[in-house]
């Protein structure tokens, strides 16, 4: 009974990190928020989108847009013939994936970057956590290895009258046997 216990505990153990490795990056999957970054001295128009849906902007100067989403697609256009630099960033976390710039009259400008999942082990988020989860979750299994291993091949317990009956002969005595008389002789009847 006290190793079925045991076994209970290691796999209850083992249930409860399997359910929590399938948790924690499903609870990281959120969205991820990204900038897209205009910078141009005058005017400009264009569409910025994530996911599949893309809005239609406006404006002059510099201007930041906040997206959540993994898939960010920018297309920005000058509304004037001016030779200034039209530049375009994808930015997360202030690091720069994609930068475009034009200077042509007119120059339109289109950037996207597709962001991997968090928790996918591309990101900087969350891929710790799934190798963490992976090292806790082998060194579980060698540890019911082991533990299978010795209560497999522990020898039963075995009651100490029984080893005496299947390793010594019985008690009662030396074991009486017929007397047979060898070839040739006869016993004392004449037979």
């Amino acid at each position: 009974m006290f190793q079925s216990v045991k076994r209970t505990k290691s796999h209850v153990l083992l249930l409860f990190l399997i359910v929590i490795s399938i948790l924690i990056p499903a609870a990281s999957a959120g969205t991820i928020t990204s900038q897209i970054s205009i910078t141009y001295n005058g005017s400009w128009r264009g569409t910025v989108g994530v996911d599949g849906n893309s809005y239609t902007v406006e404006g002059s100067g510099d201007k930041t847009y906040e997206m959540e989403g993994r898939n960010v697609v920018a297309q920005i256009g000058k509304q004037d013939n001016s030779s200034n630099p039209l530049t375009l960033r994808i930015l997360r976390k202030g690091v720069e994936y994609k930068n475009e710039t034009t200077t042509a009259a007119n120059g339109v400008v289109r950037v996207n970057h597709w962001f991997p999942a968090k928790g996918s082990g591309d990101d900087d988020e969350g891929g710790c956590c799934c190798l963490i989860i992976i090292l806790l979750l082998v060194i579980l299994l060698i540890f019911i290895i082991k533990r299978y291993k010795k209560v497999q091949f522990r020898k039963p317990w075995v009651p100490c009258e029984a080893v005496n009956d299947r390793t010594h002969a019985p008690e009662t005595g030396p074991v009486a046997r017929p007397a047979t008389p060898p070839p040739g002789e006869l016993d004392s009847k004449g037979t």
